[in-house]
């Protein structure tokens, strides 16, 4: 998997198959098996050991009309949920019932999702798993700002995905204390209340449509100033923006004194 890619499956690709996985339950083991090599192999109902027939009674009287990978998918899924803890079963039906509340779209969305995580190759899914234990390390907030960051991706054009790209790639060469820097000013906006953070999208937006030679400007300002300096910076933008809004405010002006009526 492409370094560029890790980011969003943290966050995007396996949250969603890791809670189908541990939601393997008798009512769950019908997920997708991964494509074989070839066309998928019948199972007899006779070569399930008894266990196995218990778990997927429910299944057993239609068992030889259903297609071989229908088949294989069940049988994964009562090999894994054979394999669990009590605990691990519980677990698995709580996360069942929260998949059973979700909106139709949303489980059709977590269900494609798992369909490519089993069309990956076997090591593309280690990898995906290894970043998946990777990802339940983080401090809440990053795993926050993770599935924010795949749920922007997710709504991206295939033109936005290839700029991202280039972005990240570029983030990518930049020394390490550089990209731990914006990795901290990230972490500060994410950090920010959502009205706080549409100002600044919204100021970004501004900057962008400046002429290049005043973006070049007022990014070697920023450079050259001291942290006092920038503090000052930010101070002073902050009362223009509010005298502005000010000047953009109605002014209600008082209301008439009724006439006395005639007599």
């Amino acid at each position: 998997m492409s370094n560029p890619c890790r980011a969003w499956t943290l966050a995007w690709l396996l949250p969603a198959a890791a809670a189908l996985l541990l939601a393997a339950s008798p009512a769950r083991a019908e997920e997708p098996p991964a494509p074989a090599a070839g066309p998928a192999a019948p199972i007899a109902w006779s070569s399930l050991s008894p266990m196995q027939q218990k778990v997927l009674s429910r299944h057993g009287s239609q068992w030889n009309s259903l297609p071989p990978e229908r088949q294989q998918a069940l049988v994964h899924g009562s090999e894994r949920w054979l394999g669990m803890s009590a605990e691990q079963r519980d677990r698995a039906r709580e996360r069942f019932q929260h998949f059973q509340s979700l909106p139709p779209e949303q489980r059709h969305a977590l269900r494609s999702r798992w369909e490519k995580f089993q069309s990956l190759p076997p090591e593309e899914q280690a990898k995906v798993r290894e970043n998946f234990h990777k990802f339940k390390q983080l401090p809440p907030e990053r795993r926050q700002a993770l599935v924010h960051g795949s749920e922007r991706w997710l709504g991206m054009s295939a033109e936005q995905r290839d700029r991202a790209r280039e972005r990240f790639q570029h983030f990518q060469s930049l020394p390490p204390e550089q990209r731990h820097a914006l990795r901290s000013r990230w972490e500060k906006f994410q950090s920010l209340p959502p009205e706080e953070q549409a100002k600044v999208r919204e100021n970004f937006h501004k900057f962008k449509q400046l002429p290049p030679e005043r973006r070049q400007m007022l990014r070697e300002q920023w450079h050259n100033a001291s942290p006092a300096h920038r503090q000052e910076m930010i101070q002073q933008a902050r009362e223009q923006r509010q005298k502005r809004e000010g000047e953009r405010a109605p002014v209600e002006r008082p209301a008439k004194a009724p006439h006395p009526p005639h007599r």
